[in-house]
């Protein structure tokens, strides 16, 4: 079962990683991330993940440009 489910998501993830390829740079969205917690939102990971794999540009206080 375990091997079924990991097969599932990775299908899932490599269909939502075409549609979002689709997706121009300037039509995409732009998620900010405001937490006290210094490990939420950090580059790398899993809020950074997830808001690249929904094709967003994360930003958050830590950010510099």
């Amino acid at each position: 079962k375990g091997t079924a489910l990991i097969a599932a998501y990775d299908a899932e993830c490599a269909a939502l990683a075409a549609r979002v390829a689709e997706i121009p740079d300037a039509e995409r969205k732009t998620v900010l991330v405001i937490s006290m917690s210094p490990t939420f939102g950090s580059k790398g990971g899993l809020f950074d993940h997830l808001c690249t794999m929904a094709g967003g540009h994360k930003r958050s206080s830590r950010d510099r440009s």
